[in-house]
């Protein structure tokens, strides 16, 4: 259908964030035919079995086939995993403020 902006730049930082966590893309092909038929069945799987069921989750709604269904920019931001993830930075760093004050 074309370029539909806001869509297909959630699909592709869904990609990235695949290719982030697994070290590897999630579609790979011999040839660009053969990558744009596995683009369109939608069809990956996740090449790391260490990843987290809400890693696997925001990846999976980010690149959903139907653009419709993919999530937008505040679902992705409050997604659980990216909250688990903030919550565990904020938390260790308040921990070190608090340790460096103790030691002053």
């Amino acid at each position: 259908k074309g370029y539909e902006g806001f869509f297909v730049d959630v699909w592709s930082l869904g990609v990235l964030l695949y290719a982030m966590l697994n070290g590897t893309v999630p579609f790979k092909a011999q040839t660009l035919e053969e990558l744009h038929k596995l683009i369109l069945k939608g069809d990956f799987v996740f090449a790391t079995k260490e990843l987290s069921k809400d890693a696997q989750s925001i990846v999976n709604a980010m690149i959903t086939l139907d653009p419709a269904k993919r999530l937008t920019m505040h679902m992705i931001l409050t997604h659980p995993w990216l909250k688990e993830t903030n919550e565990g930075e904020s938390s260790s760093d308040e921990e070190e403020a608090a340790d460096e004050d103790k030691d002053d």
